[in-house]
C-alpha cells in the first residue's frame, strides 16, 4: 500500500473519531439527525482540511449566511405567502386524509383474514354448485333410468298386493343386484328398503296361504317362492314351516266342528243328546282328519325331495347326519301328534255315547279313514282298535248292570215290602207242574219258551237280549271272556239277592209252611227258570248267536255257582228231564240254531211278558181290568227275544 493511502485512512479515521466526539455533545433529536446525515459528516469533514484562519473566519461566515438566508425567507415568505398558507393547508389537510387513511388502513388490515375466509368459502360453495350442476346434467341425461329404478318400490308393492308373486321376486332380484353395485348410494339403499318391506309383505302373505285352503299346485308354487326369498336358514325350518300352517289350517277346520259341541248339553247333564252330539263330532272329526291327513302327506311328500338326496352332499358327515335325522323325523313327529290328539278326543268322546250302533259305526268310519290314509303310509288302524274295545266293553257292562239292577230292585221291594212270590214271580196261578219243567240240555227255543210265564226274568232277558242285538254290529273277540265273566257275576248277584228273599219262605216249618207252601212252589219254580233256563239261554245266545266257535275258558263255572248258591231252592231233576237232556243231542247243532228266522216266543204267549209292580198286585179291586191292560203293553217285551232269533 501507498503512503497516500495510509494517510487517507489513517485521515479517515481521525474524521471518524471526531465526528463522534461532536455528535456525542448533542442530546435527544438532534444528535440522531446528525449521526444520521451525511451532510454533517462531509462538513466536518471540510472542516478537518481548512487552514487555522480559515477555521476562526468560519463562525463569522456562518453567520452571514444565516442572515442572509433569513432574510431570503423573509422576502420569500411575504412574496409567497398565498402559497404558504395554500401548503399549509395542503399539509393540514394532508395530515387528516394521512390519519383516516391509516384508521381506514388499519380496520382493512383486520377486515382481510375475514375476508380471506370469505373467499375460501365461496369459492368451496361454488365448487359444490358446480359439482351439483354436473351431477343435474348426468341426471338430466339419465332421467329415464332413474325414473324406472324410484318406480321400482311401487311396481314391487302393486305385485304383492295383487298377487303377482314372480314378478316381485324378478324384482327383488333387479334391487339386489342394484344394491351390489351402487350400494353406497343413498337413493339405491332407500329403494332397497322399500323393497324389502314390500317383500316382507309378501313372505306373509305367502304363509298366510299356507295356512288356508290350498291346492297342491299352488303349494308347490309358494314354498319355491318361500325358498327364492332365501328367508329361512336351513330347508328343515321350511318344512316345519308348512307343517305348522297345515296344522293350523287342520286346527280351524276341527273347531268348526266343535260349534256343534256340547257345552249347554254338559251343563244340563243331557246325556242321550251328549252322546248324540258326540257321535256327530267324532264322525265329523274323523272326515276332516281323512281328508287333511291324506292333503298334508301328500303335498308333503310332492313338495319336499327326499331327505337323502337333499343332504347326501354336506361335507360335514357330523352335521349332514344330524340335519338329515330332523328333515326325516320332522313328518313322522307330525304324524304322531295327530295321532296324540285323535287319542285324546276318542277318550273324550266315546265315554258318551251310549249307543252300540254308534260306536260301531264310528269304529267302521275309523277303519275306513285308516285304510284310505294307509296309501300314504299312515295305518293307524291297530292304534284305536283297543279304545273302541274298552269303550264298548264299558258300555256293555252299564247295560248289564242296568238290567241286573232292575232285576235286584224288583226283588228287594218285594223283600221290602214283604210281596209274596206269587204276587209278582210267576203268571201261573199253580207253579207244580213247572218245577221240573226247567231243565238243563234243552234247545234254546225250549229254554225261551218257559219264561213267559216270569215276567221280572223275561224282562231281563229281553234286556240281554237287546244288549246281544246291538253287540251283534260290533263284537270283538277278545271281549268274549270279559263279557262272559260279567255277565256270570251279574248272574251271581241276583242269585243272592234271590236266595235272599227267598229264604223266609225254604227255611219256614210246620203250619207256616203249609200255608206258603203254594209260594214256595213259586219260588221253586221262578228259581229252575232263572238259573235252568233264562241263563243257559243267555249264555248259549252270546257264545253261539254272537261268539260262534270262540273258544272259551270255564264255560261251566257258572251253572255251578249257581247251582250250588240256590241249592235250597232249586228243585232236583227227574228222570224224564234226563231223557230230554239225551235227547237234546241229537237235535241240529246251535250253528244252524242262531241263524234260523223261528221266533222262540209267540206273541201270543208273551202277552204276559212284563214287570208287575208289587203296588199292582195289591190291588185286588183292580186285577181284572189290570190283566187286560197287561196282555196289550206286555207285548212288546218278549219282542226282542223274538228280534234276536228272527236276526
Amino acid at each position: 500500500m501507498s503512503l497516500e493511502a495510509i494517510r487517507q485512512s489513517q485521515h479517515q479515521i481521525d474524521n471518524d473519531d471526531l465526528f463522534s466526539r461532536l455528535s456525542s455533545q448533542m442530546t435527544g433529536d438532534k444528535r440522531k439527525i446528525i449521526e444520521t446525515s451525511q451532510w454533517a459528516r462531509d462538513y466536518v469533514i471540510s472542516l478537518t482540511g481548512m487552514s487555522l484562519e480559515q477555521l476562526q473566519a468560519q463562525p463569522q461566515k456562518l453567520a452571514q449566511e444565516d442572515q442572509t438566508v433569513e432574510k431570503e425567507i423573509k422576502n420569500l415568505a411575504f412574496q409567497e405567502y398565498p402559497t404558504f398558507i395554500h401548503a399549509e393547508k395542503c399539509r393540514s389537510d394532508i395530515g387528516d386524509n394521512f390519519a383516516q387513511m391509516e384508521t381506514q388502513l388499519e380496520g382493512l388490515s383486520q377486515s382481510l383474514p375475514d375476508f380471506e375466509q370469505l373467499c375460501r368459502d365461496f369459492t368451496a360453495e361454488a365448487k359444490l354448485l358446480t359439482e351439483e350442476r354436473e351431477k343435474n346434467e348426468k341426471v338430466l341425461e339419465n332421467l329415464d333410468v332413474l325414473v324406472d329404478i324410484f318406480e321400482i318400490p311401487q311396481l314391487m308393492d302393486t305385485c304383492v298386493r295383487n298377487g303377482y308373486y314372480s314378478e316381485a321376486m324378478d324384482l327383488t332380484s333387479h334391487v339386489s343386484l342394484l344394491t351390489m353395485r351402487y350400494g353406497n348410494i343413498p337413493s339405491i339403499q332407500d329403494v332397497r328398503e322399500k323393497v324389502q318391506r314390500s317383500s316382507d309383505m309378501m313372505l306373509i302373505q305367502l304363509i298366510s296361504l299356507l295356512r288356508g285352503a290350498i291346492k297342491l299346485p299352488a303349494a308347490m308354487n309358494v314354498i319355491g317362492y318361500l325358498r327364492q326369498m332365501n328367508s329361512f336358514e336351513t330347508e328343515n325350518e321350511l318344512r316345519l314351516l308348512f307343517l305348522k300352517c297345515r296344522d293350523d289350517y287342520l286346527n280351524r277346520r276341527l273347531d268348526n266342528i266343535k260349534k256343534i259341541g256340547s257345552t249347554e248339553t254338559e251343563l244340563t247333564k243331557d246325556w242321550q243328546r251328549l252322546g248324540r252330539d258326540s257321535f256327530e263330532y267324532i264322525k265329523q272329526y274323523i272326515d276332516v282328519i281323512r281328508e287333511q291327513g291324506f292333503e298334508i302327506i301328500t303335498q308333503y311328500s310332492s313338495v319336499f325331495s327326499d331327505d337323502a338326496k337333499l343332504y347326501s352332499a354336506s361335507t360335514d358327515t357330523k352335521v349332514g347326519s344330524t340335519q338329515l335325522l330332523t328333515a326325516g323325523a320332522t313328518l313322522a313327529d307330525y304324524v304322531a301328534h295327530i295321532l296324540e290328539n285323535m287319542e285324546r278326543k276318542m277318550d273324550e268322546h266315546l265315554i258318551n255315547i251310549k249307543d252300540i250302533s254308534q260306536i260301531s259305526s264310528l269304529l267302521t268310519q275309523l277303519m275306513y279313514c285308516g285304510m284310505s290314509l294307509g296309501r300314504v303310509g299312515l295305518d293307524f288302524r291297530p292304534l284305536f282298535a283297543i279304545r273302541f274295545q274298552n269303550a264298548l266293553l264299558k258300555l256293555t257292562q252299564t247295560l248289564i248292570d242296568e238290567a241286573k239292577k232292575t232285576f235286584i230292585d224288583t226283588i228287594n221291594r218285594a223283600k221290602t215290602e214283604n210281596i209274596p212270590p206269587s204276587q209278582w214271580a210267576s203268571n201261573k196261578s199253580n207253579n207244580k207242574d213247572a218245577v221240573d219243567a226247567a231243565t238243563p240240555g234243552q234247545t234254546r227255543q225250549q229254554l225261551a219258551s218257559q219264561l213267559i210265564d216270569y215276567p221280572v226274568i223275561a224282562v231281563f232277558t229281553n234286556a240281554i237280549l237287546s244288549l246281544f242285538n246291538e253287540l251283534r254290529l260290533l263284537a270283538p273277540i277278545a271281549l268274549v271272556q270279559l263279557i262272559t265273566e260279567y255277565l256270570d257275576a251279574a248272574y251271581l248277584d241276583i242269585a243272592q239277592a234271590l236266595k235272599e228273599y227267598s229264604m223266609p219262605y225254604i227255611l219256614a216249618t210246620g203250619t207256616e209252611k203249609d200255608n206258603l207252601k203254594s209260594d214256595q212252589n213259586v219260588l221253586r219254580a221262578f228259581a229252575s227258570a232263572y238259573v235252568r233256563s233264562c241263563v243257559p239261554y243267555l249264555r248259549q245266545c252270546l257264545l253261539d248267536g254272537i261268539y260262534a266257535n270262540v273258544y272259551l275258558d270255564d264255560v261251566s263255572i257258572t251253572s255251578e255257582n249257581l247251582e250250588s248258591e240256590l241249592e235250597e231252592i232249586l228243585p232236583s231233576i227227574s228222570k224224564g228231564s234226563l231223557t230230554k237232556v239225551a235227547e237234546s243231542d241229537h237235535e241240529a247243532s246251535a250253528d244252524k240254531e242262531i241263524l234260523s228266522s223261528e221266533s222262540v216266543i209267540s206273541k201270543e204267549s208273551a202277552t204276559q211278558i212284563k214287570e208287575i209292580t208289587p203296588e199292582e198286585e195289591l190291588s185286588e179291586d183292580n186285577s181284572k181290568e189290570q190283566s187286560k191292560e197287561d196282555s196289550n203293553e206286555e207285548e212288546g217285551d218278549a219282542n226282542g227275544v223274538d228280534e234276536f232269533n228272527k236276526n
